[in-house]
């Protein structure tokens, strides 16, 4: 009696093996790319929230009217200024510091 395995048995569960752990490297390496892909947009889609906030407070503070020179509702743009806001960012307290003119 013959024990252990003939050389033609090892070849192929070794090509069996093979073929199965390709298989789990292909699909692990897609879901990896898969998951990069989707924290990338995640913290583009962040940034471009925050940018976008940034943008529309200070797009809210740039246009003022006087009400005294114009009771309506709809300023009259004859009465209405923009005034910029300017500002630069204090490292000390760590916020920004807006110069009013």
């Amino acid at each position: 009696m013959n024990k252990g395995f003939s050389l033609v048995e090892l070849v192929i569960s070794v090509a069996i093996l093979s073929v199965l752990m390709a298989g789990l490297f292909l699909t692990l390496n897609t879901q990896q790319f898969a998951y990069d892909l989707t924290q990338e947009k995640l913290t583009l889609q962040s940034e471009i929230r925050t940018a976008m906030a940034m943008l529309s407070r200070d797009l809210r503070g740039a246009i003022s009217t006087d009400i005294r020179d114009n009771p309506d509702p709809i300023p009259d743009p004859s009465t209405s200024y923009i005034r910029a806001n300017l500002w630069h960012w204090d490292t000390g307290s760590n916020q920004r510091v807006f110069y009013d003119p």
